[in-house]
């Protein structure tokens, strides 16, 4: 492991790029305190979802926030239930340090710590400056490697003969990537969803499990697998930024960025065609270390195979073979699931939404954003919008904005790379726009080279002369977006 400090035919490709590497993690902190010991229920980052497939209609009835995580309804010792109001973690490190956590009462009780941690995706458990790592599962032999012990294995300790595993290990940076070692075999925390990409050729997942404790200055993604829509028919992964020294118990809410293409977003280095994601994570931590934005959340929404469908208003013929269609369903689906998914599970603001995205994800993020000015306060971002489709029909973007009745409250960032004259990256249809826009009454502010927009306007446009229809380009660009929506 290593430390990792033509439109049409661009829209066909852009579809392929479209689900994750094999497996799944995640991870949240069991209730941000510095030690183990709490005595209230665990409020979690993940808000117990134990199961990550989530319909349209109902969560599925495992969300529940509060939930004891196997603290304080389960078996009794007979005298005093060592576990009574604690939560899952905190039972866990309780029932580790007690010499009789073996006898029958005791261990059922510790059998329900861990599984139920496990099924919650809620590990490991997080303490000052040490972290409980814990596995549910048929096995062998256990161990934790990772860049707080040199990636060398430390075994984790087989629970009263049964197939659960615990090992308490220091660290003192708080953060650290790691891999389980599961019968010799290297994997990813199946009961953590934090993690970070990995570019070493050796990994063959192409990411590492991450323990991030509040106080380490690092920030770290979560992986949200099988997210369902039952109107779609399909489901999907979410990705989520989960900014600096985030504590979900505390009363602080944070913005959020909704982004389409969410596989695409962050810094894995090998999707894209080889043009690696956008970086938005490491661009958002930038602008924060600099002070220009406040600590935000950003959720990724990763495409399907059905990508063309799903981002276009219209059924379009333009291109010969029909598609599109479903940008309202697909609405639906980030408004009713994904939204109260990720506001249930972390402490985002719902006044402080942003909804962004490129090329078709652009005119995704347009359509749903004029359509519900209300629920974006924070604004929309279209890179290199594909504001041609549905142009036959006159339900594309311009038509959209040239019905509105005047200016709405609605922050939005547009830019493009290519030609005006050619229209090469949607260049043209980008400026015509920032142009009804501004005759509808938005006050614009076009960005010079390697300069923000100016503050207080409405609408940020931005022309890169020449730059191409790729990840590379929308890398180079996101950061004028994060500052001017967040």
């Amino acid at each position: 492991m290593r430390q990792k400090v033509l439109i049409w035919l661009g829209l066909a490709l852009f579809a392929a790029c479209s689900s994750p590497g094999a497996g799944g993690d995640g991870g949240a902190t069991d209730d941000g305190s510095a030690v183990f010991d709490d005595a209230g229920p665990d409020t979690g980052g993940d808000d117990g979802i134990a199961d990550a497939t989530v319909g349209d209609d109902a969560r599925d009835g495992t969300d529940g926030g509060g939930d004891e995580d196997g603290g304080g309804d389960g078996a009794d010792d007979g005298s005093s239930d060592r576990c009574a109001g604690m939560s899952g973690c905190a039972c866990l490190s309780s029932l580790l340090d007690d010499p009789q956590r073996c006898a029958p009462e005791k261990s059922a009780r510790l059998a329900q710590a861990v599984e139920s941690l496990a099924a919650e995706m809620k590990a490991p458990c997080q303490g000052l400056d040490e972290a409980i790592f814990v596995y549910a599962g048929e096995a062998s032999s256990v161990a934790v490697a990772g860049e707080f012990n040199a990636w060398t294995g430390e075994a984790l300790e087989r629970l009263c003969g049964l197939n659960l595993w615990a090992r308490r290990s220091s660290l003192p940076g708080r953060y650290s990537e790691y891999k389980l070692v599961i019968d010799g075999a290297w994997k990813l925390d199946p009961a953590n969803r934090a993690f970070a990409y990995d570019d070493f050729a050796g990994n063959v997942d192409g990411k590492n499990s991450v323990v991030n404790i509040p106080g380490s200055n690092h920030s770290h993604l979560e992986w949200w697998p099988g997210i369902s829509s039952t109107e779609l028919g399909n489901t999907r992964d979410l990705f989520v930024y989960v900014p600096a020294n985030y504590r979900p118990e505390e009363a602080l809410t944070y913005p959020v960025l909704y982004m389409h293409d969410g596989q695409n977003i962050f810094d894995d280095s090998s999707c894209c065609f080889g043009n690696g994601g956008w970086q938005v994570n490491l661009a958002a931590d930038q602008e924060l270390a600099f002070g220009n934005v406040a600590p935000f959340f950003v959720v990724g929404i990763a495409n399907t195979a059905a990508r063309l469908d799903e981002y276009t208003m219209c059924v379009d013929t333009s291109q010969g073979e029909p598609f599109g269609g479903k940008a309202e369903a697909y609405e639906r689906f980030v408004l009713e699931v994904v939204m109260p998914l990720m506001e249930d599970s972390y402490r985002i603001d719902p006044a402080q939404r942003a909804i962004a995205g490129s090329s078709l994800g652009g005119t995704i993020s347009m359509f749903i954003a004029l359509r519900h000015p209300e629920l974006f306060r924070r604004g929309v971002g279209s890179l290199s919008g594909a504001f041609w489709v549905c142009q036959d029909s006159q339900q594309a973007v311009r038509d959209q904005v040239s019905a509105l009745p005047g200016r709405l409250a609605l922050p939005i960032y547009l830019d493009s790379g290519g030609d005006v004259s050619s229209n090469a990256d949607g260049a043209a249809d980008t400026l015509e726009v920032r142009n009804l826009l501004q005759a509808k009454g938005f006050s614009v502010s076009d960005a010079p080279p390697n300069q923000p927009c100016a503050e207080n306007v409405d609408v940020c446009y931005y022309l890169e002369p020449d730059a191409p229809h790729n990840e590379i380009a929308w890398r180079e660009r996101v950061w004028r977006m994060i500052r001017f929506l967040e």
